[in-house]
């Protein structure tokens, strides 16, 4: 199968006062064309320091990644993502539309005006189009960031918790919408910590603890041990049974 993403031995230490942590420890994985991949862990697992690795925002002390066979850190590769942060921050003092229109022109497409407000209307969206974004809601940011990665197009989506914030409805629109982009051949990769989202979504799971790949999982097998209700019980049960 082909490659969207490859990432080869990733190992990064940050500096905390005298001392070093390290926060990824030799990590390998791959993501394959079409697929809808999830990166799975609890909190400070080391979710956020891959993908800004993935994305050459920051580097690795050692590893490299390859987006579509080209290294991350050619930005030629760049033109083929689109990426979600956890916490996204825009001009607040844009509206929902502008932000929109910006994201377009800033990946060279123009004529856009019927996207746009086909997106705003599908993320329901179209009665706040002109609202300043500081009077967005949490969930509301999360659905204008998404629609501004979807606005031009990318081959590759990277997420870092897409979900977060989102009330039952934004979820449903979400998920929704990643089935339909894997339909189009569009690659997903989104990190979670949601076990129901990965098992709703995923094709193949890679589970992520202290900076260590404990396991990549296909569906089938996640299922096979989602039985317990308790999502923390199930994810230590994970871990300790798959190292």
């Amino acid at each position: 199968m082909e490659r969207a993403i490859e990432v080869k031995g990733l190992t990064k230490y940050y500096k905390q006062k005298r001392r070093k942590i390290k926060a990824l420890n030799s990590i390998s994985f791959e993501v394959y064309k079409g697929e809808i991949f999830g990166f799975l862990g609890p909190n400070g697992a080391g979710k956020s320091t891959t993908i800004k690795i993935i994305l050459d925002l920051i580097r690795p002390d050692k590893g490299d990644v390859f987006i579509c066979g080209i290294n991350s850190r050619d930005p030629s590769c760049r033109s083929k993502l689109g990426f979600l942060p956890e916490n996204p921050s825009y001009i607040d003092t844009l509206s929902g539309k502008q932000l929109l229109e910006f994201s377009a022109k800033m990946h060279g497409f123009e004529d856009i005006k019927d996207k746009v407000l086909e997106l705003l209307k599908e993320f329901d969206l179209l009665d706040a189009k002109d609202r300043m974004i500081r009077k967005y809601s949490k969930g509301m940011i999360q659905k204008i960031g998404f629609a501004s990665v979807l606005i031009f197009d990318p081959e590759i989506l990277i997420l870092d918790e897409p979900m977060s914030g989102l009330d039952p409805i934004g979820r449903f629109l979400f998920k929704k919408k990643f089935k339909e982009l894997k339909e189009r051949g569009k690659t997903i990769f989104f990190s979670s910590h949601i076990l129901p989202d990965v098992e709703d979504l995923c094709d193949r799971v890679a589970i992520i603890n202290k900076g260590e790949i404990v396991k990549i999982l296909r569906l089938e097998e996640l299922k096979s041990v989602y039985k317990e209700k308790n999502l923390e019980e199930l994810f230590v049960k994970v871990v300790e049974e798959l190292r």
